[in-house]
């Protein structure tokens, strides 16, 4: 009889990495486990190199994939295998899915999407024989955070490994703490795509006062691809982040106004302060 099947998304994050290796250890006895790295090129640098130094020091075997993005309409997404040295740096997947698709934005998610969950599922589909459906898919949520466990989990097949074994932000923390190396940010708002419209006003001011080249390459595809007509209708003169604010209005607002930057605050910090 096959094994379950268990397939863990990576994200190059600590709390990602302590899920994987939670996972690695009690379920790859049991489970066929296939773990992967989808990287859309706007990464940061010392995101790719935890997840290298994660995948060596551990020994996981992460996939490192990216997505093919077919500029005809109506085909689908595809994938190609890289790894540390050849990764893409320049945001190239994200540039040839706003290439088709045009910007992403709030109400227009496609990015994730396109360059995060279809190349991952069609590794697992074309590569492994994964079909979908056919496997449960583990989850980056802490218990910390359990207002975003899905309720509908189990028709999902989504587990959420950090969740059910209790563990929070600072289990992860002590947890990264014992390991050689570390992922060396200034601080959480520098993780996952560094400019990600998704982030707060406060977490893009933030990096734009520390670093305002950080938004060369939104403002670069906002230059370059906000005519573009999505499926959802027109949007000429699109911007991606929100309020519809453009990266040159994040940046010219870091600049002018008086605003307290984003800090990470660890919960014990946060129980000091409280009392």
């Amino acid at each position: 009889m096959s094994k379950p099947k268990l397939a863990i998304s990576f994200s190059g994050g600590r709390t990602s990495a302590v899920m994987t290796k939670l996972c690695v250890d009690k379920f790859s006895a049991t489970h066929d486990i296939a773990i992967t790295f989808a990287n859309t090129g706007c990464e940061h640098e010392n995101t790719l190199k935890f997840v290298d130094q994660c995948d060596k020091h551990f020994g996981w075997g992460v996939v490192w994939l990216e997505a093919v993005i077919n500029p005809e309409k109506g085909k689908g997404v595809r994938h190609k295998i890289v790894n540390y040295e050849t990764a893409a740096r320049d945001g190239e997947p994200l540039e040839a899915d706003f290439a088709k698709h045009g910007l992403p934005g709030p109400g227009w998610l496609h990015c994730t999407r396109d360059t995060k969950e279809l190349p991952i599922k069609s590794y697992l589909s074309r590569e492994l024989g994964w079909e979908w459906g056919s496997y449960w898919i583990c989850i980056g949520i802490r218990a910390d955070e359990v207002d975003r466990v899905s309720q509908n989990r189990e028709n999902l097949k989504f587990v959420y490994p950090l969740v059910d074994a209790g563990w929070t932000k600072a289990d992860v923390k002590a947890e990264c703490a014992s390991w050689p190396f570390d992922l060396d940010l200034k601080g959480e708002h520098w993780g996952n795509c560094v400019w990600c419209w998704k982030k707060s006003l406060r977490k893009l001011m933030t990096l734009s006062q520390e670093d305002k080249s950080v938004f060369d390459f939104p403002k670069r595809m906002e230059d370059k691809y906000s005519h573009i007509t999505s499926p959802n209708g027109p949007n000429a003169g699109r911007k991606m982040f929100r309020n519809h604010m453009s990266s040159v209005d994040i940046v010219n607002l870091a600049r002018t106004i008086d605003f307290e930057p984003y800090r990470d605050i660890d919960q014990t910090e946060m129980f000091s302060m409280a009392s």
